[in-house]
Parts: structure tokens; C-alpha cells; sequence
């Protein structure tokens, strides 16, 4: 089909188009209803290498602690940091399965983790984060801190875990326009392989010269 038969095929059947497109919305905001809000707190770390006090000491403190800013992403969700965590909160669950529910960035340019949790609970949520900053903050001065009084990197909750105010998920707004997309699409799918099977057969095949 052309885009001009498209756009026949719109206008002669519009009403059908924005019926499917409104059942495509309330699905949508069905979906919205039926899944469990989630809600996501997020939480900043920063880590400080530590040297002598001149420019060169100091300029390799730095680079030291941001070589490992990608070790410490990694070690945020392993056991050995999630199991005071989950002990602490009394939470049933594994660290592995604590673990899905945790995002963690490292910055590029600066030694910043920024620890994202997300739970049915928005309270229970920036507790986690939180408590997970704080589990990692103790377990990198444990790993890094073994040759001296002095410690080589110390870490530091920058920013706490707000609690927050709405569920990050279901993204209402999305859901009901991709509802209604969906049902747009799929109308205009429908009617346009109609038309085409229609067409054929409504138009027929001419008889040969001479039959009856």
C-alpha cells in the first residue's frame, strides 16, 4: 500500500483506529495498577587517597584512588559487604538476590560511587543505601588500610540517601503512551492487512473469452 491508501485507510476507519488506541491507554494503565510500585534511593561515596604532603605525593594519592574506583563498584555488591547489611536490617533475602537490586556507578573523572537501591518501600530503600555505603566504606579501610597507622584511602558518605517522595517504577506516563502507540500501530496493522486480502478477492479473476 501507498501512503496515500494508508491515509484513506485512517480517515475511512478512524473511529475503529481510536477505539484500539484508548484499549492500548487502559491496558496500559491497567499494567500500571497491577505491578508493585518500586522506589529507588541513591546514595554518594567518595574515596581519598592519602600520601605526603608535597605535589607529587599527593598527585599519586589521587591517581592511586581513582585506579580503584572500578574495584570498589564491584566490591560494593559482593557478600562480603552485603551480608552486615542484610544482617543489620534483618532482611530475607541473599546477598545475591539483595545484589539485583543495587546499582552502582563509578565516575570517570572523580573517585565518586553513587550506590542506587531500589525496594517496595521508600524508607526501607535510602536505608539500604545508605547501609550499604557505609558496609563498603569499612571493607575498602579494611582491604586498603594494612600496611601502617596511616590509611592509604578513606572513604566518606558525601550524600546520604534521601527518602524518596514517588515510585520510580511503573513510569505511568510511558506505560500510557506506549499503550497507545501500540494500540495506534497495531489498528492500523490490522486494518491494512484486511484491505489487502479484501481487495483481491472483492476485484476477482476475468473470465476467459467465450465461457459462460
Amino acid at each position: 500500500m501507498e501512503l496515500r491508501e494508508y491515509v484513506t485507510l485512517v480517515v475511512k476507519n478512524w473511529i475503529a483506529i481510536l477505539v484500539a488506541t484508548v484499549v492500548g491507554v487502559v491496558a496500559a494503565f491497567g499494567l500500571c495498577l497491577w505491578a508493585t510500585p518500586q522506589y529507588t534511593a541513591t546514595s554518594k561515596v567518595v574515596f581519598t587517597g592519602h600520601g605526603g604532603t608535597d605535589g607529587r605525593a599527593l598527585a599519586y594519592a589521587a591517581s592511586f584512588a581513582q585506579s580503584r574506583m572500578q574495584t570498589y563498584r564491584v566490591l560494593a555488591t559482593t557478600p562480603t559487604v552485603l551480608k552486615p547489611v542484610i544482617a543489620k536490617r534483618g532482611l530475607d533475602e541473599t546477598p545475591s538476590e539483595l545484589a539485583k537490586r543495587i546499582g552502582v556507578e563509578a565516575s570517570q573523572i572523580a573517585t565518586v560511587l553513587t550506590i542506587s537501591v531500589s525496594d517496595q518501600d521508600a524508607k526501607d530503600a535510602a536505608g539500604i543505601a545508605n547501609d550499604v555505603s557505609g558496609a563498603l566504606i569499612n571493607e575498602v579501610n579494611r582491604m586498603e588500610n594494612t600496611n601502617g597507622p596511616k590509611p592509604s584511602i578513606t572513604g566518606e558518605v558525601a550524600g546520604p540517601a534521601p527518602v524518596p517522595k514517588s515510585p520510580s517504577s511503573p513510569k505511568t506516563l510511558i506505560y500510557l503512551a506506549i499503550g497507545g502507540v501500540l494500540g495506534l500501530l497495531s489498528s492500523i496493522a490490522v486494518l491494512a492487512l484486511r484491505e489487502s486480502v479484501v481487495r483481491p478477492s472483492a476485484s476477482g479473476e476475468p473470465k476467459p473469452a467465450g465461457t459462460t
